[in-house]
């Protein structure tokens, strides 16, 4: 589960600038989060839950938006939506990618975040 290190970053990076910014609290910490990411918005959740106590986001909600992802296959035209093959094992290993329209490889446009 690399949710874990991927919130601690994120705490980490969110007290940086709360401190120089001279902030007392965060309220909120918003992120975005690409379908290739392949990360779970319920571990994220629990991880930020966990890895903020103590800190200036005590309080503080995790915000998360997903960024959908898309393609273009320069071959056939195809620019748009694909929908990510499998699961959890791609936090093992990386997808093949492909065109939904002709199976050709694909550039990533959007989904990556």
């Amino acid at each position: 589960m690399h949710e874990f290190s991927i919130v601690e970053g994120i705490v980490k990076a969110v007290q940086g600038e709360a401190l120089r910014h001279e902030a007392i609290s965060v309220e909120e910490v918003y992120v975005e989060v690409g379908d290739l990411a392949f990360l779970n918005s319920a571990q994220l959740i629990f991880a930020f839950n966990v890895l903020k106590k103590d800190t200036i986001m005590a309080n503080a909600q995790l915000l998360i938006a997903n960024i959908e992802a898309t393609v273009k296959r320069r071959e056939c035209g195809y620019t748009g939506a694909m929908e990510p093959e499998g699961g959890e094992e791609h936090h093992f290993a990386t997808p093949f990618i492909i065109c939904p329209e002709c199976n050709g490889p694909v550039d990533i446009l959007t989904g990556r975040q």
